[in-house]
């Protein structure tokens, strides 16, 4: 079944799904594409969706067979292809935990509407990633040429002509230990190298082609003992510095931040041990924002601390911060300069998008900027709104409500799904 009746572009489908099956609903909620598919990814920018129709476990790998349908829902990549993946390297490189409960409910027919698989697997500017005999990973064209041979543990989707990719660990004597472990790359879309193994991890780029990636520096002194560092810098499309270097720890964690996000940047601590120990932010010129002594390094702990124990990301003037009223543990809203925006309290809460916050007292609901509730507190879940549209459902002691939201909170598409 092809797009019928659809009344709103192609890159604003959402993926429904209804007993067990997943298929597509334009914004205002007619079925473009009929739930159909075991399992269906999300539309690309490029048109494409990642459709899965086998998968499995063997030996500590997970196989699936994949191929793409287009938003007419014509398969433009057959299912033949298949990709072998490690249960370790989908837990360190793709980011994807969990595959047996995964392929449990995929080969049961018991996924849920926001269960997702291996999104990174998508075709964007005509390439695709496929796996070799020897489990690695390249890319091939609409056509299955290959153009890139496949020689990756890691490969990410081409974006304006650039690609992650990461490389096996390779434990040369002649190559240092933090050379060793720094294996993730930029290649353009010949494969060529933009800049190769310089990191130990490159999450991917955001809309305006940046990202926050670290170096790992390794040293053993002359009694054996190895000590270790990590280095933070974001960097653009070919490879530049454009923020840092900002030094930490194994275990920090500097994150992407939204478009809007007043050019600061959540930064996570943790202690040698991994331990949480807080969040600070990273401005601009790289430098702990929440200094507030100017002495260049953060006050952990006591009344001058300059960490949070709890934030979301700023996004559109806003960051929500976890606060202490009565010993008890709440949200609420703070400004870029991180003064307290106003003085309702949450049980919890997800950054602004599309110039509304989700927050919870008790169910979950939704406010505008002006801290007024727009959407009454009646929803088990609400996801972050997207261009508009929201995920959300109504839990009942049989049933469960579900489906997409506009910014009024009526549901544009709904199914019910019993427990």
């Amino acid at each position: 079944m092809g797009v019928v009746g659809c009344s709103t572009s192609t890159d604003k489908l959402l993926r429904i799904q209804e007993n067990g099956l997943y298929g597509f609903v334009d914004t205002l909620g007619n079925v473009c594409i009929k739930p159909q598919y075991k399992y269906v990814g999300n539309f690309s920018k490029d048109g494409y969706a990642l459709i899965i129709s086998k998968a499995k476990i063997e030996n500590d790998t997970l196989a699936i067979n994949y191929g793409f349908i287009d938003t007419g829902n014509k398969l433009v990549v057959d299912t033949i292809n298949h990709l072998k993946i490690s249960i370790s390297e989908l837990e360190r490189l793709w980011n994807f935990y969990d595959a047996e409960s995964f392929i449990y409910k995929f080969n049961t027919s018991s996924l849920e509407f926001e269960d997702y698989c291996l999104e990174a697997i998508r075709i964007s500017q005509g390439l695709y990633q496929y796996t070799d005999n020897n489990n690695l990973v390249g890319y091939k064209d609409l056509k299955g040429n290959i153009v890139i041979p496949a020689k990756y543990e890691f490969a990410g989707p081409f974006y304006k002509n650039v690609a992650i990719v990461s490389e096996k660990i390779d434990f040369d004597p002649s190559r240092t230990l933090s050379d060793s472990f720094n294996t993730f790359s930029l290649i353009n879309i010949k494969g060529e190298y933009i800049k190769g193994k310089a990191w130990i991890y490159v999450p991917p780029f955001t809309k305006e082609g940046l990202t926050w990636c670290s170096e790992i520096n390794l040293e053993e002194n002359e009694y054996g003992n190895i000590s270790f560092s990590v280095v933070w810098t974001q960097i653009d499309l070919n490879g530049n510095i454009t923020i840092g270097p900002v030094s930490g720890k194994l275990g920090d964690v500097i994150y992407n931040g939204y478009p809007d996000n007043n050019g600061l940047y959540t930064y996570y601590f943790s202690d040698i041990l991994g331990i949480h120990v807080g969040y600070s932010f990273v401005n601009k010129d790289g430098q702990w924002a929440t200094d507030r002594n100017g002495d260049n390094q953060l006050t952990l702990l006591g009344e001058d601390a300059e960490v949070f124990n709890n934030v979301t990301s700023f996004s559109e003037g806003f960051a929500g911060v976890e606060v202490f009223k009565e010993r008890n543990s709440r949200w609420t809203f703070m400004t870029p300069d991180f003064k307290i925006a106003t003085t309702e309290l949450y049980d919890s809460v997800k950054p602004f998008t599309s110039n509304l916050a989700v927050v919870q007292l008790g169910t979950w609901g939704v406010i505008d900027k002006g801290f007024n509730l727009v959407i009454p507190f009646k929803f088990s879940k609400i996801s972050q709104f997207v261009d508009g549209f929201a995920y959300a459902n109504i839990r009942s002691s049989k049933y469960v409500r579900e489906g997409w939201i506009n910014k009024k909170g009526e549901f544009i598409w709904e199914t019910n799904r019993r427990k």
